[in-house]
């Protein structure tokens, strides 16, 4: 399938600020392939990756029992709380977690949401919803230029007060050498499956979680 950047995100950054510290207000539209994920108890974004599928964290999906769904909402800017908003709303009970998951250190923090019907059922065309493009690159060139990402979603802004429109942030891909000096800051053990990036401007907070991380270069 290649590879999607996925931003796994268990806790607070490090900075200790509860919010998308100067995120920038997203125009509708901007990111046709980002999703809202909503399930008893938290809330996510996810990224679309095919006309049916839905790529997001396993944290995100791990408190919904079986026979239960997730509420997937397509094409959404204004977020009006507790799963109201400009989007259109699908249920999902159909999902995946990543079966060597495991929490609190978020290992395999990796989850997939089937779609009843494709996208297309569900919205008409004058909402621009579409899957994100996929890298078939093997690797990620840490030390490139143009290796600057964004990442969208409607994380905490203040105080576990979501997002009310569509976020976003620019951030730098760093080495895993830069990275582990950060260890002492989080829960998770960093290892050489991660991948890590830093800031540029603002960065993202609970309930980004599952947002993936695009090439600002490729779009993918």
């Amino acid at each position: 399938m290649g590879k999607l950047l996925i931003l796994l995100i268990a806790l607070v950054t490090f900075q200790g600020i509860q919010g998308t510290y100067d995120g920038t207000t997203a125009n509708k539209n901007q990111f046709p392939y980002l999703v809202y994920v909503r399930g008893p108890r938290f809330y996510c974004a996810g990224t679309i990756i095919s006309d049916r599928h839905i790529i997001t964290c396993a944290h995100c999906l791990m408190t919904i029992q079986r026979g239960n769904s997730a509420l997937v909402i397509l094409d959404m800017h204004k977020n009006y709380g507790h799963g109201n908003s400009d989007g259109v709303n699908v249920w999902s009970s159909k999902f995946w977690m990543h079966e060597n998951f495991s929490m609190p250190l978020a290992m395999f923090d990796i989850g997939i949401i089937e779609l009843p019907l494709a996208i297309n059922e569900y919205v008409n065309s004058t909402r621009k919803v579409r899957p994100i493009g996929i890298s078939t690159e093997p690797d990620v060139d840490f030390d490139h230029l143009d290796n600057e990402v964004v990442l969208a979603g409607w994380g905490h802004v203040y105080r576990y007060y979501p997002a009310d429109s569509t976020l976003f942030t620019t951030m730098k891909l760093i080495n895993l050498t830069e990275c582990m000096k950060y260890q002492g800051h989080y829960i998770e053990t960093i290892t050489k499956d991660h991948i890590c990036t830093k800031k540029i401007k603002g960065f993202p907070c609970d309930g980004d979680s599952g947002a993936g991380i695009i090439s600002l270069k490729t779009n993918k």
